[in-house]
């Protein structure tokens, strides 16, 4: 199955992530924006926590929570951090 076409703007205030077929959208926190810029990176898991945290000030623990609320955002729109990778690199997901 092919994923969803789909658009990420960066701002000043955070991200949106725009679903192409139905223009189903949504916004994130610079915490969130930044998150995004390291999945597609290709950052683990655990270093993107690392990250957070530290550009943040915040704990791992913290820094998680927002991973996970972001995962959880994404596959709601349907669109899998492995898509925003693959979309990074040249793939076909955006």
């Amino acid at each position: 199955m092919k994923g969803r076409a789909f658009a990420i703007e960066y701002f000043d205030t955070g991200a949106l992530i725009l679903r192409a077929d139905d223009a189903r959208m949504i916004r994130l926190n610079p915490t969130g924006a930044e998150i995004l810029r390291l999945v597609e990176s290709g950052r683990s898991e655990r270093e993107i926590v690392a990250g957070i945290g530290r550009l943040f000030g915040i704990a791992d623990e913290e820094a998680a929570e927002a991973l996970e609320s972001v995962r959880s955002q994404l596959m709601e729109l349907g669109v899998p951090f492995a898509a925003l990778r693959d979309a990074a690199a040249g793939g076909e997901s955006q």
